[in-house]
């Protein structure tokens, strides 16, 4: 994340360490402009 954002991505909301997280990265000309996390599944 930290790579990311020094080249200069948008990072939306915080970040999400956990198991089955999903990293979503959207690129533009070839750049990752954004990235964001969607949660894990809920299991309950």
């Amino acid at each position: 994340m930290a790579a990311l954002r020094r080249r200069g991505a948008e990072i939306i909301g915080d970040p999400d360490w956990r198991k089955g997280t999903v990293w979503v990265l959207e690129r533009e000309n070839g750049e990752i402009t954004r990235a964001a996390a969607w949660p894990p599944p809920d299991t309950d």
